[in-house]
C-alpha cells in the first residue's frame, strides 16, 4: 500500500499536479531515499514507455485503416460515376470499422507475439537521473557529451563517446547506460557483456540491469536466457516484478 501511495505521488509530481511544497519534500527525498529514488526512475520510465507505445499504437491504426481506403485519386480515372446513397457509405464505414477493430484485437490479444513485437511493447529508454545536463556553451566534458548525446536520443554517436569514455571510467552507472545505448544501437554484443557483468557485481543497477538483460535476450531470440532472468524478477519484489510476469505470460 506504501508503495502504491509513493507511485501515485510520483505520477502527480510528473504531471505538475503538486504543490511547489509538496514537489520540493519529493526532491529532497529522492536524494536521501536510495529505494524512492529507484522507484521514483522506474515509475518515470514506466509512464515513458505506456505514451510511446499508446502513440505507437494509435499510429499503427492509423496507417491500416489508410491502407484498407486505397488511393483516393485513382476514382477519378474511372469514366463511370458511382453514386453511394447514405445507407451504403455508413454500411461501408461500419464494415471497416469492424475489420480494422478485428484487426487490432488479434494483434493485442496475441499470446504468441513474436520477440520483435515483445521487445518493442516493453523496452522503454531508460532515464538519466545520474548526470546533469546543462546547455551553456562552456566546453564540455567527455561525460556531460556522452549523457548529451543519450538523452537526445542519437544513440550513434553515443556509443562512440561511451567507447571512450569506458576506457578510463568503469562506474557502474557508465557502463549501465552504455549498454543501453548499444542495446539502442542493435549492438546486443557489448550490450550482454555489460549487462552480464553488472548483475554479478550486485551494485546498485543489478535490478534494472536484469530487466534490460532479458529483453535483451528477446532482442537476440534467445528466449530460454530471458525466460530465466524474467522468472528472477516475477518472484522478486522489485518493480519489476508485474511487468516481468506479464511478460512471461506472453511468451509462452
Amino acid at each position: 500500500m506504501a508503495e502504491e501511495n509513493d507511485i501515485a505521488l510520483i505520477e502527480s509530481y510528473l504531471q505538475g499536479e503538486l504543490s511547489a511544497e509538496r514537489e520540493q519534500e519529493i526532491e529532497e527525498r529522492l536524494k536521501a531515499d536510495a529505494d524512492f529514488k529507484l522507484l521514483f526512475d522506474d515509475t518515470r520510465v514506466m509512464i515513458e514507455g505506456l505514451s510511446k507505445l499508446r502513440h505507437k499504437s494509435l499510429l499503427g491504426r492509423i496507417d491500416q485503416l489508410e491502407s484498407s481506403l486505397g488511393n483516393p485519386l485513382e476514382v477519378k480515372k474511372e469514366a463511370k460515376t458511382i453514386y453511394w446513397s447514405a445507407q451504403r457509405v455508413a454500411a461501408a464505414l461500419i464494415g471497416l470499422a469492424i475489420v480494422a477493430g478485428a484487426t487490432w484485437y488479434s494483434m493485442t490479444s496475441n499470446n504468441a507475439a513474436s520477440g520483435g513485437d515483445l521487445y518493442e511493447e516493453y523496452f522503454s529508454a531508460y532515464s538519466n537521473t545520474i548526470v546533469p545536463i546543462t546547455r551553456s556553451n562552456e566546453e564540455l566534458t567527455l561525460l556531460v557529451r556522452t549523457f548529451r548525446a543519450y538523452d537526445e536520443q542519437v544513440y550513434d554517436s553515443a556509443t562512440i563517446y561511451f567507447d571512450e569514455l569506458m576506457l578510463t571510467d568503469q562506474r557502474e552507472f557508465v557502463r549501465f547506460y552504455g549498454a543501453l545505448a548499444y542495446m539502442e544501437a542493435d549492438d546486443t554484443q557489448k550490450t550482454t557483456l555489460l549487462l552480464k557483468t553488472i548483475i554479478s557485481e550486485q551494485g546498485d543497477f543489478q535490478t534494472q540491469a536484469t530487466w534490460y538483460l532479458a529483453l535483451n535476450y528477446i532482442k537476440r531470440e534467445e528466449y530460454n536466457n530471458a525466460k530465466s532472468l524474467l522468472k528472477e524478477l516475477a518472484g522478486s519484489s522489485t518493480t519489476y516484478q508485474e511487468k516481468a510476469q506479464q511478460l512471461l505470460s506472453k511468451m509462452k
